[in-house]
């Protein structure tokens, strides 16, 4: 069987994780469908998959007629309460309920890189009592950023 191209994105982002090369009988090997998206098609800088389907900056946004398509638009106001508001707005949308209606997707953006986590858990494990107590503060800065996500968009 001859090998098709596809392209594996994150469910929840958006974000292209990868392109595949495989014989379609193989293709349930290659992605997992409950948290991964396939498009039968290898992805590049700018191709349109069909009218309901759209690549942008590495993003795939399925029915851009639809709020999915303002949803991932909003991230670059995400910095600004005031402007993210307003964005929200602009979708037609009261800027309360739709943070709560995504406050999983909204979060995410906000999440620092579980690398500092990581590192951070790696050093209080650490003999040395300086790298500890680096390990401590970074920790403790992570943890801030994480609770100050949570307080920004909280749970329904």
């Amino acid at each position: 069987m001859p090998s098709k191209n596809y392209t594996i994105f994150d469910k929840i982002t958006g974000k292209v994780l990868r392109n595949v090369s495989c014989p379609e009988d193989q293709i349930a090997a290659n992605f997992n469908s409950s948290i991964e998206l396939l498009i039968d098609k290898k992805y590049d800088e700018t191709f349109l998959i069909d009218p309901d389907t759209l690549i942008v900056e590495k993003k795939i946004i399925l029915h851009p007629e639809t709020p999915a398509l303002g949803l991932f638009d909003l991230k670059q106001y995400i910095a600004s309460e005031e402007d993210f508001d307003k964005a929200i707005v602009n979708l037609g949308e009261d800027p309360l309920l739709y943070k709560r209606e995504h406050y999983k997707q909204f979060r995410i953006w906000l999440y620092p890189n579980t690398g500092g986590y990581l590192d951070a858990q790696f050093k209080l494990r650490s003999d040395d009592p300086k790298e500890r107590k680096e390990g401590k503060a970074q920790l403790k800065a992570y943890d801030a950023v994480c609770r100050s996500a949570k307080i920004r968009f909280p749970k329904k």
